[in-house]
């Protein structure tokens, strides 16, 4: 029996974009062309998806270890998606199971999106990124546009979990791009990521290995690195320069082209390309067989 990986994470875990590298006519003319998931996800055939299958870093994976890999079927995900899809598969004893860390942007009020609080499951309770949700309720405040019951009720447990309101101050943020008001969120960010180790990381460690990915997203990078656990577990991961990083963002810069669009300009795409998963392929066996 082939040994099992595990991978969770979201877009670039599932390899977003990666069907662009096909060298058919078709695939080479949408090279110029808008090409984010919006347009590409009615695009697909089984050509397409056996490509992305077989070269996202998941996929290199097995095939280099004679094994096989799991990997959401569907794109995306917050920060609960892959943890989830882990747990679901630790009792068939996988070799190891990599998370990728996605942006605290998509963070929910407590750390699952299956939170069966007295909140949470109330019509208004799970909201799947809070922090877009405040901004937009900023955006209402600043334009003097009515907030709707579901706003309310989302300001007012906002306000009394986690001491946030809307000030003049935030206001001010809001209009500054300067400011960063995500900090307002770290506190939350800290709480559901001690939650992830308490009740996902450190169960899944007493049976098998776990390595994690640094986040994309720069912001939530640093609060990741910033964590003494998270980063034992982060893979170091090799540079185009031949140096190692546990930073994504800085990672990604070393390589001729930092995302799918600054290679393929018209496309938008802003996931890793062909070679950063190979790259990072090759981080993880490394790391695997260290």
């Amino acid at each position: 029996m082939k040994d099992l990986y595990v991978f969770g994470g979201d877009s670039f875990t599932w390899g977003d974009g990666l069907e662009l590298y096909l060298n058919t006519p078709f695939w080479i003319e949408q090279r110029k062309k808008k090409s984010t998931w919006d347009v590409l996800g009615s695009l697909q055939n089984e050509e397409s998806i056996e490509f992305r299958n077989n070269n996202r870093f998941a996929g290199l994976i097995a095939s280099e270890l004679n094994a096989t890999s799991i990997v959401d079927s569907m794109n995306g995900g917050g920060l609960c998606k892959g943890a989830h899809l882990i747990d679901s598969y630790i009792n068939e004893s996988p070799k190891a199971v990599v998370y990728q860390f996605t942006s605290l942007m998509r963070m929910t009020f407590h750390f699952s999106r299956f939170c069966t609080c007295n909140i949470c499951t109330t019509p208004y309770g799970l909201i799947p990124n809070v922090i877009n949700y405040y901004f937009e309720c900023l955006y209402k405040r600043v334009h003097n546009e009515k907030f709707t019951e579901k706003d309310l009720f989302f300001l007012n447990r906002l306000k009394e979990a986690e001491g946030i309101v809307i000030t003049d101050e935030q206001l001010e943020l809001f209009r500054n791009p300067a400011n960063n008001i995500l900090e307002l969120f770290y506190p939350m960010f800290h709480r559901n990521m001690k939650y992830f180790i308490d009740t996902f990381i450190k169960q899944w460690t007493k049976t098998t290995k776990v390595l994690l990915i640094n986040a994309w997203e720069e912001e939530t990078g640093s609060l990741v690195q910033s964590n003494n656990f998270f980063r034992e577990h982060l893979v170091p991961l090799k540079g185009y320069d031949g140096n190692y990083y546990l930073s994504y963002t800085e990672w990604e810069n070393t390589f001729p082209h930092r995302t799918i669009a600054d290679e393929f300009k018209g496309t938008e795409n802003r996931h890793s390309t062909l070679l950063q998963h190979r790259y990072l392929a090759d981080s993880i066996i490394e790391t695997l067989q260290s």
